[in-house]
Formats: structure tokens, sequence, C-alpha cells
């Protein structure tokens, strides 16, 4: 119904709210497990089953800042 759509029901968007939390937790995972290999952001998104450019946007929303320039972060972030 256009209602459904227009007006989301608050159940649908707390469930979107979960799995996108998912990808960025799944997302960190994968990249601490593979922290010596030299990832891409469209090979991460194939991890996730999701475009490079919807992880991209979800990614930054919540933690402020690329897939790629966390990662680079957490590599180097033993040296300091």
């Amino acid at each position: 119904m256009l209602t459904d759509f227009l007006y989301p029901r608050k159940e649908n968007v707390q469930l979107a709210a979960i799995y996108n939390d998912d990808i960025v937790e799944k997302t960190l995972s994968y990249m601490s497990q593979n922290i010596e290999k030299k990832l891409t952001l469209e090979g991460i998104a194939a991890y996730n089953k999701i475009s490079a450019s919807y992880l991209s946007n979800l990614f930054r929303t919540t933690t402020g800042t690329s897939p790629i320039d966390y990662f680079i972060q957490m590599k180097i972030r033993p040296c300091l």
C-alpha cells in the first residue's frame, strides 16, 4: 500500500537499522581478519553482498569515515 511506502512502520525502520548495524559489524570483523591483505571497496562490498556505493555511504554514516580510510587507519594504528 502507498501509505506503507510513504510512512514505514516503526518495526520495519528498526529492522533496517539492525541490518545496517550488522553490515558495519561484519565489515569491521572482515577488515580485522584480513588486516595483512590489500582490500578494496568492491571486494568488501562483495563479501557483504551489497553494492560498493551502499557500503561506502552506510559505513561513512556510521563511522564518520570511508571503509578504506578506516582500514588504512587499522593498519597503521599498531605502528603509532
